[in-house]
């Protein structure tokens, strides 16, 4: 615990000195597993954390979809792929993800220095709220933001430059049966009904974030909503030209 607790801690202050030095590292990564991924022609699915991707995952995880769908973790990002390589990704609001994602983490098991943080942070509207003090940027919240890792892993880290390809297939959290049922019905399955199986994971309270953790948020993590918009945007032409063939 106490040596996941070190690299954490590393990990979140090159973050927090400079993201494109972890965004080197994702691309070092890359350049070896795509040679793994070079003859697949499956579909991936990439799951961004707190986007029900553990819902859709186990309905990926039915004998039916066997050899069809490969799922992939938190870890693995587009870019490992290559160009014939198809994936769908899911999204969320990306405010309703971190709030999800701090909660989640709340919930769980924390190292000693998470509970640190959620000690100092009671609740994400906290956090956010203290992300900018003053007009000035609070080190600690920010440290906090990324060293939690559901939290902080967001679009940024999956879609590292423009090269990144779009997906092929889009599910939005906030329209999850509907995009589910339309891709099912891609894959030519009718009884649709068995396979669309679920219920929410979130029992946390919410608490209304203030306008001043919505600035904050906005301001800090403005990529993300810029990446969010156009995956969004992008949505609705790549599902409809979507083909299922394997």
């Amino acid at each position: 615990m106490i040596i996941i607790s070190i690299k954490k801690t590393i990990m979140t202050l090159i973050l927090l000195i400079n993201e494109d030095i972890y965004l080197l590292y994702l691309k070092f990564k890359a350049f070896f597993i795509r040679h793994e991924y070079k003859k697949n022609k499956e579909i991936f699915f990439i799951h961004i954390p707190k986007t029900a991707g553990t819902t859709i995952s186990n309905i990926f995880k039915n004998k039916y979809f066997k050899n069809k769908i490969i799922i992939k973790g938190h870890y693995f990002k587009p870019f490992f792929l290559n160009k014939k390589n198809r994936y769908l990704l899911s999204i969320r609001d990306p405010i309703k993800r971190m709030e999800s994602g701090f909660y989640q983490q709340r919930k769980d098991k924390a190292d000693k220095i998470g509970n640190l943080i959620f000690k100092k942070y009671l609740t994400f509207n906290t956090l956010a709220e203290n992300l900018i003090v003053n007009n000035k940027v609070n080190y600690f919240a920010i440290f906090a933001s990324k060293y939690l890792y559901s939290l902080n892993e967001g679009y940024r880290f999956f879609f590292i430059n423009s090269k990144t390809r779009f997906p092929h297939y889009i599910i939005e959290q906030e329209n999850l049966t509907k995009d589910l049922n339309f891709f099912l019905a891609k894959l030519n399955i009718k009884n649709q009904n068995k396979f669309i199986r679920f219920k929410s994971t979130s029992n946390f309270k919410k608490i209304k974030l203030s306008n001043l953790a919505i600035k904050n948020i906005k301001k800090i993590y403005k990529k993300e909503f810029l990446i969010y918009s156009k995956l969004k945007k992008s949505k609705v032409m790549i599902n409809r030209n979507f083909k299922y063939q394997v």
